[in-house]
């Protein structure tokens, strides 16, 4: 027969008696302080209520007793998420979780990368080594227990290096999220704080919840498979290779809003070719005209051109344009050369390519398609020769 319910809460001191009209507080002191345990009685209403409800709050938290032996006996670890914030727990927190890991996955800034070799470096090769001891019955040559993702450019290059040569792999990604982190296959840890530097963060948020594990160990598979090895990355710096970076821009809304912004950094050169007329018209309707002449005012020395395919209303348009905007070069190009793709270049050295997908659309929104992104040094030159040839054999206006 059940006698009593029990169930168990971490950090309880003291101890609340309360029935129904009555309770009894046990005060019991700390050991050091010398003080006699304290008894009070009480019949009071409110204080009896007071205390009921309170000791709810506590019992909802509480586990039940048979999970609490369940967990001592199978030497399960009791679910905890907490904040670290002093400077030597912190310290003595993330060693203690590197040094008994058995393997460790970590997105970071190139601080935290500093930060760790400043005071950790030590215990991730006390962790390769283990692994590489045990041999946990792998090939040789098998993949590292501890990978990294940050970005890495020429600054960090040396720095990459002593952690390469000391076995983890690492890899570059030219984005990454808002928070640094590292998980195994049991732990958490996070910060948002960039640890420039490598200055120690000043708060860690620390877990064993298996939802933080599961999720942030997806969120690293996922920065690790679009990654570029660190070896190659690394080459193409010292080589001064230049590096593709691309971006498809799958919302109309937002592709257009990039490219807006892009013309407005112009400061030597904009360079626009217009998939249809209609698009430069309904670009118009947007203000495009207000923007490129906040671009002139911002950078007077920049030439603005433009090329437009020909219809039957091309030259009114051109007309109506020039009289908003007198500074803007515009030239029309034959109809034969039409393309499905509206192309904005910037000082030579960034591009928008942005699709038109609906041509009989009022709205640039609706009439867009996906948008791409380009610093390549070699995209954005093939585009500008082809302005640049379009350029010369149109009719001048």
């Amino acid at each position: 027969m059940k006698i009593a319910e029990l169930r168990h809460l971490d950090g309880v001191k003291g101890k609340i008696e309360v029935g129904d009209t009555e309770l009894i507080l046990t005060i019991t002191p700390d050991e050091e302080s010398h003080v006699i345990p304290q008894v009070i009685h009480s019949n009071v209403k409110q204080l009896v209520d007071q205390q009921k409800h309170l000791f709810e709050i506590l019992w909802k938290k509480a586990i039940p007793a048979e999970q609490k032996i369940r967990e001592i006996e199978e030497g399960i670890e009791p679910v905890e998420t907490k904040v670290v914030e002093d400077y030597e727990e912190i310290l003595n927190h993330l060693k203690y979780r590197i040094e008994r890991a058995s393997q460790r996955s970590v997105c970071s800034s190139i601080g935290g990368l500093q930060l760790v070799y400043n005071n950790f470096f030590h215990s991730y090769k006390k962790m390769l080594d283990r692994h590489r001891n045990k041999g946990s019955g792998r090939e040789q040559g098998s993949s590292s227990t501890v990978r990294w993702v940050t970005i890495i450019d020429k600054e960090s290059v040396d720095l990459v290096k002593k952690f390469l040569d000391a076995g983890i792999q690492m890899r570059h990604v030219r984005y990454l999220p808002p928070i640094n982190f590292a998980v195994d296959n049991k732990y958490f840890d996070a910060t948002i704080e960039k640890m420039e530097g490598g200055k120690i963060m000043h708060s860690l948020l620390s877990s064993n919840d298996s939802v933080y594990v599961n999720h942030y160990s997806s969120l690293f598979e996922q920065l690790w498979d679009n990654g570029i090895d660190a070896v190659t990355r690394i080459r193409d710096i010292e080589e001064g290779i230049d590096l593709a970076n691309i971006e498809i821009i799958q919302n109309p809304q937002e592709g257009i809003k990039r490219a807006w912004n892009l013309i407005r950094t112009a400061k030597e050169e904009a360079l626009i070719m217009f998939s249809t007329p209609n698009a430069f018209r309904r670009q118009v309707h947007m203000g495009v005209l207000w923007l490129l002449n906040e671009t002139a005012k911002e950078h007077p020395d920049a030439k603005i051109k433009i090329l437009i395919p020909t219809d039957a209303q091309i030259t009114k348009t051109i007309k109506e344009a020039k009289l908003e905007s007198p500074q803007i070069d515009f030239r029309i190009y034959e109809h034969g050369l039409i393309i499905r793709i509206t192309i904005v270049i910037v000082d030579k050295k960034e591009c928008m390519i942005v699709e038109s997908k609906d041509d009989t659309k009022d709205s640039s929104y609706n009439a867009a398609g996906l948008s791409t992104y380009s610093s390549s040094k070699s995209i954005v030159m093939s585009y500008t020769s082809i302005f640049e040839s379009l350029w010369k054999q149109t009719e001048l206006y």
